[in-house]
């Protein structure tokens, strides 16, 4: 019996399942994944950039250009706070509640 041929043998969805004959599956995450294999966790901040990446600066934290969480950079007007803003209405018009470079009211 293929224990991989069920639930991906309890693997993650983001790890390969590879069938041990009368044991356990062994379970290794994908590339651009890291974990023990029944849970994987998309890696950001590696440099790579990964196939759900939008960016990867090679570091986790915002305030760069490329978001933390790799999905995005950061920019003024997208309506999403990011750390260099004080503000971000999602607009780069000047007087309507956030200033044009979201650096104030």
């Amino acid at each position: 019996m293929n224990e991989c041929d069920t639930a991906n043998g309890g693997c993650d969805v983001n790890a390969a399942c590879g069938n041990n004959e009368g044991a356990a599956p062994t379970c290794t995450c994908n590339a651009g994944y890291e974990g023990d294999g029944a849970t994987c966790t998309r890696l950001c901040g590696n440099g790579n950039l990964d196939a759900d990446e939008v960016c990867d600066d090679g570091d986790n934290q915002s305030g760069d250009g490329c978001r933390a969480d790799c999905l995005g950079f950061e920019r003024c007007g997208d309506g999403l706070l990011d750390v260099s803003e004080v503000c971000d209405d999602g607009g780069i018009v000047a007087g309507d509640g956030c200033r044009a470079d979201c650096t104030g009211l």
